[in-house]
């Protein structure tokens, strides 16, 4: 897709729209909104508008030159927290980092950026390992099984660890086990991408379920916070959700109890679902590229042999990390990213968006330009050794202000789990044309990526 202007551009005109009907863009949006998007692209050029039922007018923009004044525009006109709290505040709360916008969105990342990257994401790396052994050790070698099922679970586990890491085992299976089910009950269903569904009706109604769902776990991790504090050790907080306790924010004010629920939800949920997604989509290229495999099975051989990898291995992996960049790049996991909700009246590449609107980058469109990825459709990891990409060219992790928080821990475990189930497993598909499907509010192999294996451990 080369970059095309938008036609008859002109300071203060709002964004083109495509030949659609409402109900048209409707349609094609619910059915498969990445194709749409890449469509709009072509008719209307590089900032559009789509109106979807339901879901109101959205701008989307799709270059680096929107994407760099979406990222630093001024906090109180573009409001990433107020967007974010319409979608999925009513399941996991809406004072967390994802949700909050302005001073308390600065403060609050300040208190959990510094525990998911650099040293203290890198600590957990024996442990990430661990929890992947474990895994295929489960997996069955005498039927075939979803790998996504297997990977969610791993990438649940993973961020149960990081929260709760001084908690005994026991108390991590119950949390992990209470979550997984409130997940598959809630942000899988489809009231959570038809918030205008989310009426209570009563206690059997849809909602009202889902509604006394929330309570329940709402309750048990308040209990589970209100113990923590009781038996703190301020001087030294052992896990994510110590560090939440101690954290001081504004004046020497530390977080309330439900502030906590909020964010150990938020966490808990965007930290698992897009690697797990990812690492079902990474094998799905795998396995229609043998010779990509090959290459990363040798890297992987060469570098740990039958070692476990330790940190010391993550720089020793050029081509494995280029496969998870890759992955990024390709997989088309979620056909929205970075939204905003537009609280003042904001100029982007000519045209005026109004307030009211809600803007977001189409970001597999982008990543689809001939003009910044030279033949962008084939799996291609080696694009990543070959140049260094802006975040205004790519942008799988957000922008500005933004940029999400987990982004150290996320690439530690995916390199981490691709490493150790490359050193342990030989999969083959069960099909070997696989279409695209919903899972929740991600896409995904179907059938989340039935495979067979053989294990070598």
């Amino acid at each position: 897709m080369s970059p095309k202007s938008n036609p008859a551009q002109a300071a203060g005109n709002p964004p083109p729209r495509p030949n659609l009907s409402v109900l048209g863009q409707t349609s094609r949006f619910y059915r498969d909104p990445i194709k749409l998007l890449r469509d709009t692209q072509e008719e209307c050029g590089d900032v559009f508008e789509l109106e979807i039922l339901g879901m109101g007018k959205w701008i989307f923009f799709c270059s680096p030159e929107a994407s760099h004044t979406v990222f630093r525009a001024a906090p109180d006109t573009l409001l990433a927290g107020k967007a974010h709290a319409t979608f999925h505040g009513a399941f996991l709360g809406y004072d967390a980092l994802a949700t909050l916008d302005g001073s308390r969105h600065y403060e609050r990342r300040r208190m959990i950026l510094p525990a998911l990257n650099g040293r203290p994401a890198l600590r957990h790396l024996p442990t990430i390992h661990q929890l992947a052994v474990d895994t295929i050790e489960r997996m069955p070698t005498d039927s075939s099984f979803s790998l996504l099922s297997y990977a969610h679970r791993l990438s649940l586990e993973v961020m149960v660890h990081v929260v709760f890491e001084s908690k005994a085992d026991d108390t991590k299976t119950v949390v992990l086990e209470l979550f997984d089910d409130y997940m598959k009950k809630t942000m899988h269903s489809p009231l959570a991408r038809l918030p205008f569904l989310q009426h209570d009706l009563g206690g059997w109604s849809p909602w009202g379920k889902i509604l006394r769902l929330r309570t329940h776990i709402r309750q048990i991790f308040l209990d589970l916070v209100q113990t923590r504090r009781r038996h703190l050790d301020p001087d030294h907080p052992e896990d994510l959700l110590a560090q939440l306790l101690v954290a001081e924010h504004g004046e020497g004010a530390k977080l309330d109890d439900e502030s906590i629920v909020d964010e150990l939800l938020t966490l808990l949920f965007t930290g698992h679902e897009t690697p797990a997604s990812l690492l079902t989509w990474i094998f799905e290229h795998m396995l229609d590229n043998p010779d990509i495999e090959r290459e990363m099975r040798d890297e992987v051989e060469r570098v740990l042999g039958d070692e476990p990898i330790r940190v010391e291995h993550l720089r020793q992996l050029p081509y494995l990390d280029a496969v998870v960049q890759e992955g990024l790049r390709i997989a088309p996991i979620a056909p929205l990213t970075a939204a905003r909700y537009v609280e003042k009246p904001f100029e982007l590449c000519g045209y005026t968006i109004e307030s009211g609107r809600t803007i977001a980058h189409a970001f597999h469109t982008q990543v689809n330009r001939d003009d910044i990825f030279p033949d962008p459709g084939p799996f291609d990891p080696k694009r990543f050794l070959e140049r260094d990409y802006s975040l205004d060219e790519w942008a799988p992790f957000g922008g500005g202000r933004r940029l999400c928080t987990g982004r150290g821990l996320a690439e530690i475990e995916m390199t981490v789990v691709l490493a150790t189930m490359l050193q342990h497993l030989r999969v083959r598909p069960v099909k070997a044309k696989r279409s695209v499907e919903r899972s929740g509010i991600m896409y995904v192999p179907e059938g989340g990526l039935e495979l067979t294996i053989e294990r070598s451990m």
